[in-house]
């Protein structure tokens, strides 16, 4: 899952699709 080469695009789209999931996860519960 993680990059193999860590650079601001790469964390960018990671942390990007982590947040598109955290939120999804928020709205079941709200």
């Amino acid at each position: 899952m993680l990059c193999s080469k860590i650079d601001h695009i790469c964390l960018y789209s990671y942390n990007y699709l982590f947040l598109k999931y955290f939120e999804s996860f928020i709205a079941e519960y709200q």
